[in-house]
């Protein structure tokens, strides 16, 4: 899930340090999709609107997709996406387990994939299960693929694509993302980081993903 932007040199777009001027969300009970439309306002008085739609595959159990529509309202300017994917969350939703080691994975391997995008390897602490996803992000305008620069971001337990992209005042760009999951526990596969990597680059794009699970649910 980890994706944001900034606008040339600035801080990354975080939803509580901008005004909210409209959001809505919404479940799609037809077809499994989750809808997220928000508009807001930064701090330089440029207005953005972020439009996502999000599923977790019903058809290929082993693969997520996230597709995110920016569109520059009142403003033109260089842009970075950075398409992460991280190894440091924790379980402490619950109030009153905070106080415990709520830290669960180990990272093992941080790099890119075969075919491109980035790979990430976890191992459960206690188990010793591998846990392995693939991240591919792509970036398009009016359905056509904008060949963008690209650089990757490896941190102490996360991996982040950086895409840089111009976008010009009320035209949008989407971003996708389409992540594959394996782990040490999945039937019949040699080793599940080559497994992920070979599920993401036999695999469409998101229109093509959300038409399979969409039939599936």
């Amino acid at each position: 899930l980890p994706l944001t932007f900034r606008i040339d040199d600035e801080d990354w777009f975080r939803i509580d340090e901008v005004e909210v001027l409209a959001y809505r969300q919404a479940l799609d009970l037809r077809t499994g999709v989750l809808h997220r439309d928000l508009r807001f306002r930064d701090g330089h008085g440029r207005t953005t609107r972020w439009r996502e739609r999000r599923l977790i595959s019903m058809a290929t159990a082993h693969l997520a997709a996230l597709e995110i529509e920016l569109t520059p309202e009142d403003w033109s300017g260089n842009v970075t996406v950075r398409s992460a994917l991280d190894g440091t969350v924790t379980n402490n939703g619950v109030a009153r387990y905070r106080a415990l080691q709520g830290r669960h994975l180990e990272t093992v391997v941080r790099r890119g994939c075969e075919g491109g995008g980035i790979l990430l390897e976890v191992r459960s602490n206690q188990s010793g299960i591998h846990c392995v996803q693939a991240a591919r992000t792509t970036l398009s305008r009016d359905g056509t693929p904008i060949d963008a620069e690209c650089r990757v971001e490896i941190e102490t337990d996360a991996i982040a694509e950086l895409i840089a992209v111009t976008m010009r005042e009320g035209e949008a760009v989407t971003v996708e993302k389409i992540v594959a999951l394996h782990s040490s526990l999945d039937p019949a596969i040699s080793a599940p980081a080559l497994a992920a990597c070979e599920t993401l680059a036999s695999t469409g794009h998101f229109e093509t993903l959300l038409a399979a699970h969409a039939t599936a649910w």
